[in-house]
């Protein structure tokens, strides 16, 4: 398989990491289900997980909505360049719009 497979297919990493998360989430829960401790510590246990794991995820949400953010303003300046690069310059006799 070539690096670029996940190109090919609209999505492709997005559902590659989706299926690494739940696989996680289920092998976790799985161990802690095949620990011999007792239904409380269990809970407990399994509690304290899903807490981490939305702390991540949060964490997740925050850095891609910066990451978002920082790609608009670097792609607004770069179109603003490109405008004023092309931009036609007035013939003589006309005045500059602004």
């Amino acid at each position: 398989m070539s690096p670029n497979f996940l190109r090919k297919e609209k999505g492709g990493c997005r559902k590659i990491f989706g299926a690494s998360i739940i696989g996680a989430i289920v092998g976790f829960i799985g161990g802690l289900f095949a620990a011999r401790k007792s239904g409380e510590e269990l809970r407990e246990d399994v509690k304290e997980a899903a807490l981490g794991a939305k702390e991540k995820v949060e964490e997740g949400v925050e850095k891609a909505k910066e990451f978002v953010e920082e790609t608009k303003e670097k792609t607004e300046e770069l179109v603003e360049g490109v405008k004023e690069k092309f931009k036609p310059e007035p013939e003589e006799g006309e005045e500059e719009e602004k």
